[in-house]
């Protein structure tokens, strides 16, 4: 498979985009840097003020919610970010998504199609789309409107382009239909739509006014989906305003209309403006410090909902110490990654159970053995103060303490061992220039893929030209798998690229991540209002007040 790589960065988050000549693009999944374990301690407040929740003019009808630093512009053809996703994903719908509360390999389930049939060869995909549905203007949503969405994509062409799929044609033989043939085979296409970045539908009228650009400066403040919420104000960094779309297909009605969004520049200014009854919610970006405090707080209510976050430990085989599979793995062996997960992020984190993301692949293991001895005895064969070149996201203050326990367990072994603050730039650009630029070790606890798919997971992370693997560690045979897999849909293939990339220890898991949530005590269905497959949001159309 001939691939090339291009760095796009994510707000708050990057990712890398591998694209295939003649084949099909893949996954370029996320960072995790989205604010979800960055402690700030200073005391600079909200970079625009909060309004508290009960004292609030509109009423018991809005919620208040914060984000940690300012999110990149909200259009659903662009948009590649963790902060900000509450807004994308209320306000926009894609043909299919994943089914929300779900704990473990959601279902892909209808939204704007209620319907679809898969050919044998998984080239061509017909749905059937709901009746009834408008965006907020009253433009009423058809199959010309959905190959309008997907059109647009492809021009924008940015980051999120690939998640449309390698299109050959798309058809509509009538209003209710919507055909779309790929020019390869891909049994993980549904997926790719369920994504959290994949295709969504977006108002005709945004590009018929707005041709020059496609409508991309015009969707950098507002929104003009079919979703239940639309983005009515927008200060750039600062806040944003919400109001529920009246001309919303759903069935009931919801209990908060108006939602207003509040940019934090400090976390514990954040945790201070919950606390104070001013926020409503925090998900995603309560410091793992915290967590605890309010796992046992006297009255806000805390969660852990799973997500397919991962914690990776990429070991460089570019370089002298890591140049060994049998070095890789000693060191794999040598860190209590369940102490770690105890120590550093016991509310977000648990020790990895299988070699995808949490529920990816049926059939699935792993079985993570702590054993300090054999990297001892490798490095004992070393010339004393070898050095060990370590990295983390500068954003991160899990990673910066998982990296430094690390460097001194390293020290203790007579090893020169640094753990260094990087940045994207670094990570996104350098390194997959030369993977020869990136130190020995890096560590993250908190990334994850586009979609909930094994091969989404093993591309990006394990493959040739993967979007995340910023090591370049890969083998033949598990490029050979994950191509055979997204082919035919079959699990054995993924079972076995997973083997090969354990036999290769490339760039292993050690947790599964969560979302960390802490919200008011009134704030109702919490847990059912989220899906694994989407960090950092909330289907607000199913929030309640209790």
């Amino acid at each position: 498979m001939s691939q090339f790589n291009s760095a796009w960065k994510r707000a708050a988050k990057g990712a890398t985009v591998a694209l295939t000549a003649a084949a099909l693009a893949f996954s370029a999944a996320c960072s995790g840097n989205g604010g979800s374990d960055d402690a700030n301690t200073g005391t600079a407040g909200a970079t625009g003020s909060a309004t508290a929740g009960e004292d609030s003019a509109q009423g018991q009808d809005v919620l208040h919610i914060g984000f940690f630093s300012a999110p990149s512009a909200p259009d659903p053809d662009r948009f590649y970010g963790a902060n900000g996703m509450m807004i994308t994903l209320n306000a926009y719908e894609s043909l299919v998504k994943y089914e929300q509360a779900n704990n473990d390999n959601p279902p892909i389930v209808p939204s704007l199609a209620t319907e679809w049939t898969v050919s044998d060869d998984n080239t061509v995909y017909e749905f059937t789309l709901r009746e009834g549905v408008k965006f907020a203007d009253g433009t009423v949503f058809d199959s010309a409107v959905a190959k309008a969405s997907f059109e647009r994509r492809q021009n924008v062409a940015a980051g999120v382009a690939w998640l449309a799929g390698d299109i050959k044609q798309i058809d509509t033989p009538d209003a209710s239909h919507i055909t779309i043939t790929l020019n390869a085979p891909n049994s993980a296409y549904l997926d790719y739509l369920a994504s959290p970045y994949g295709p969504k539908m977006v108002n005709p009228k945004v590009v018929q006014d707005n041709p020059d650009d496609f409508g991309q400066a015009y969707l950098a403040e507002h929104t003009d989906g079919t979703g239940p919420y639309q983005l009515t104000e927008s200060v750039t960094d600062t806040s944003y305003v919400m109001l529920y779309n009246e001309n919303y297909w759903g069935d009931k009605d919801p209990q908060f209309k108006r939602v207003e969004i509040t940019v934090y520049s400090d976390a514990s200014a954040y945790e201070m403006a919950l606390e104070a009854g001013d926020e409503d919610l925090i998900i995603g970006s309560v410091a793992s410090a915290s967590q605890g405090k309010y796992k046992e707080h006297s009255t806000l209510k805390a969660y852990s909902l799973p997500t397919f976050q991962v914690g990776i430990v990429y070991m460089n085989p570019n370089r002298d110490f890591f140049a060994t599979a049998e070095a890789r793995r000693a060191f794999y062996q040598f860190i209590d990654w369940a102490q770690m997960v105890e120590d550093v992020i016991p509310h977000k984190g648990t020790l990895a159970t299988g070699k995808f993301s949490r529920g990816a692949v049926k059939g699935d293991s792993i079985d993570i053995v702590y054993d300090p001895q054999p990297f001892q005895d490798y490095v004992a064969t070393l010339p004393p103060g070898t050095k060990v070149e370590m990295g983390y996201f500068e954003m991160s203050m899990d990673d910066k303490q998982i990296a430094e326990t690390v460097a001194a367990q390293l020290l203790a072994l007579g090893l020169d061992a640094t753990a260094t603050a990087r940045s994207e730039s670094e990570v996104y650009g350098d390194w997959f220039a030369d993977h020869a630029l990136a130190p020995d070790l890096f560590i993250q606890s908190n990334t994850w893929p586009d979609s909930s798919n094994g091969y989404l997971y093993g591309q990006v992370y394990w493959g040739e030209g993967g979007g995340l693997n910023y090591t370049g560690c890969t083998t033949p045979e598990i490029n050979e798998n994950l191509a055979q897999a997204l082919e035919t849909g079959d699990d054995s293939y993924y079972l076995a690229a997973a083997e090969a990339e354990w036999e290769a220890m490339c760039n292993p898991i050690w947790d599964y991540g969560s979302d960390f949530v802490a919200a008011q005590p009134w704030l109702g269905n919490v847990a059912e209002s989220h899906t694994i497959s989407q960090p950092y949001h909330l289907a607000i159309y199913d929030l309640t007040r209790e």
